[in-house]
């Protein structure tokens, strides 16, 4: 995730802003540490202009349970 971020050309600063949450929120969900919730995963990939399927997250949480 963090990957599409740079390619896009956004900071953890503008992401943060763009969404409204804290840069630590953003770095969290890159390193998988919080679980990042569809709406929120939809609005990334718009951001980033990648597919859904295309994030892929570093960490311990498997971002498809529940």
């Amino acid at each position: 995730m963090k990957a599409a971020r740079v390619n896009a050309g956004y900071t953890l600063s503008n992401v943060a802003q763009r969404l409204g949450v804290s840069k630590s929120t953003v770095s969290r969900w890159e390193h998988g540490e919080t679980r990042l919730r569809d709406p929120v995963k939809q609005e990334l990939c718009s951001l980033y202009g990648i597919e859904p399927e295309n994030i892929q997250i570093i960490g311990g949480i498997n971002q498809n349970d529940e």
